[in-house]
């Protein structure tokens, strides 16, 4: 996975600056076949960005995915990346995730403890005939003072960008 933190000027610099504030979810283990899993541990924005700039093996995984959907297809690339890739809850943090919530109150478990103030923007398919190139969306996104960006990132599939936001509400 690629990152797009832009460094220089006053606004990227407090970007950059703030990514140790709001604490989440990290699920380092794959997704679970029953929708259920336990987080590993919680993390921040800042070590997510050098988790995905500095770690070999999740820069392997993201390159077998972007072959696999050129080869296999988008159904089997997504099968995969749920084996393969760790995942997050921008959102906060959670004692459990599962796609069951009674089964929360049977485990004891409560969901989201607290909540980090952030939001996900999923952008897929960008190369399909889209306005804009994944190069000039990237920039131009990161360059939009309204959005309350935090990290914005390509997507394992190499073809969609993943913004990760704090509106100013």
């Amino acid at each position: 996975m690629e990152e797009t933190p832009k460094r220089g000027g006053k606004q990227s610099r407090n970007r950059y600056e703030t990514m140790s504030k709001e604490v989440f979810s990290y699920y380092g283990d794959p997704i679970s076949p029953t929708g259920a899993v336990n987080p590993t541990k919680n993390t921040t924005l800042r070590e997510v960005w050098e988790k995905i700039r500095t770690d070999k093996t999740l820069q392997a995984y993201t390159q077998k995915l972007r072959t696999l959907i050129l080869t296999d297809g988008e159904d089997k690339y997504k099968e995969e990346k749920k084996k393969l890739l760790p995942s997050v809850t921008f959102g906060g943090v959670f004692d459990y995730r599962s796609d069951n919530p009674e089964k929360l109150s049977t485990l004891g478990k409560r969901g989201l403890l607290s909540y980090s103030g952030l939001i996900i923007i999923d952008i897929d398919h960008i190369s399909d005939g889209g306005v804009y190139t994944l190069e000039e969306l990237t920039h131009k996104l990161s360059e939009d003072r309204e959005l309350g960006l935090r990290l914005l990132f390509v997507s394992p599939s190499g073809d969609g960008l993943k913004l990760v936001c704090k509106p100013d509400v």
